[in-house]
């Protein structure tokens, strides 16, 4: 696993070119942030309990990371966390 500072850059936005990171909030309620690396290749999906370090893997047209388990989609500013702690997180929005 690599050190947290490695993960992370100081760049807000929803975008993984460059770093950034984001908050959802999601139409059931509850959320999650997401900050990324700087190429976007890594995300850590942070959830009120729980934190996840997923690899960005091949997909058409959504952003797509997983660790095996955990699964973040996003796109067209919409996104899911499937198979994380207190999820699934669906119909979520970027809030800020």
């Amino acid at each position: 696993m690599l050190p947290l500072g490695l993960i992370l850059t100081a760049c807000a936005g929803s975008q993984p070119e460059g770093g950034g990171e984001t908050s959802f909030a999601c139409a059931a309620g509850g959320g999650f942030s997401v900050s990324y690396n700087r190429d976007g290749s890594l995300a850590l999906l942070e959830v009120p309990s729980r934190r996840y370090s997923l690899a960005l893997r091949p997909s058409d047209g959504a952003r797509i990371y997983s660790d095996g388990i955990v699964v973040l989609r996003i796109q067209d500013g919409a996104a899911s966390a499937i198979g994380a702690a207190g999820g699934p997180y669906r119909d979520c929005r970027a809030s800020g």
